[in-house]
């Protein structure tokens, strides 16, 4: 577990770093750019052997893919924006002294939790694990390729919509019309697959990873915390939150 010690060390340090940043800016956005790039320091502590095996490159290039992309298209999109609002509901929830607590209950916060949700990369990455393909891993390959590329093309369909629609208008073009977040459904695939990926290496309490993950997602800081802000801000959501399934696509409601 020494290399579970050192990720959780590094990771500490990488959200210790980003809360310098967000203190200089009163801005703590900066976050949401770190929050793939936390994997790729976990995976980093984890891949200390000299030999690294095809199934491991391959996790480990797919997970690079998404997070240099997944963290740019955050950077551009935050990039001189006013702090989010939900991150505003917290700062007036935790004043007085919310830059210093900010470090706890954003920064170390989702260091801890991105390190909790790495734990089925730990096994991957594990030098004793570096058995040839079986059956279960290039399905694994698939289904992360598949969520890497169902986020992005939702982001890119959300970028595009918000460069030209008035105030107040709702996203419901392309993978938005199927539900709400598809970005997150795109998340969502990346981490069963990974789960997929490392259960013939780990013990069944992995589950605990993508499960904890599916959990933030649906309700806590995800599609639940944010849609509370939305509806204050577009009227319209309401129609479209009764037509649209949440994270999971389907074909939307009639009226």
């Amino acid at each position: 577990m020494n290399v579970y010690l050192d990720a959780l060390q590094f990771s500490l340090l990488f959200g210790f770093i980003g809360w310098i940043y967000s203190y200089l800016k009163t801005n703590v956005n900066i976050v949401d750019s770190m929050w793939s790039l936390f994997f790729i320091v976990n995976i980093s502590c984890f891949a200390q052997s000299d030999n690294i095996s095809d199934n491991q490159w391959f996790i480990y290039a797919l997970l690079v893919v998404w997070a240099v992309r997944l963290s740019a298209y955050l950077c551009i999109r935050n990039a001189n924006k006013p702090e989010d609002s939900r991150y505003q509901d917290i700062r007036r929830n935790y004043s007085p002294h919310f830059p210093l607590k900010s470090l706890f209950i954003i920064f170390v916060f989702q260091a801890i939790l991105a390190l909790i949700i790495s734990y089925p990369l730990y096994y991957i990455f594990n030098p004793i694990n570096d058995q040839g393909l079986n059956f279960l891993l290039p399905f694994s390959y698939i289904m992360i390729a598949l969520g890497i590329l169902y986020e992005s093309i939702a982001d890119y369909q959300l970028y595009k919509f918000k460069k030209t629609s008035i105030s107040g208008e709702v996203c419901n073009i392309g993978l938005w019309r199927y539900s709400r977040h598809p970005n997150y459904f795109g998340e969502l695939l990346i981490t069963w697959g990974i789960f997929i990926n490392a259960i013939q290496f780990g013990h069944i309490f992995i589950i605990v990873s993508p499960l904890l993950m599916t959990y933030f997602l649906f309700k806590f800081s995800g599609a639940g915390l944010m849609e509370e802000t939305i509806i204050n801000r577009k009227p319209m959501y309401k129609k479209y939150i009764q037509s649209t399934n949440s994270i999971l696509p389907w074909l939307p409601k009639k009226s």
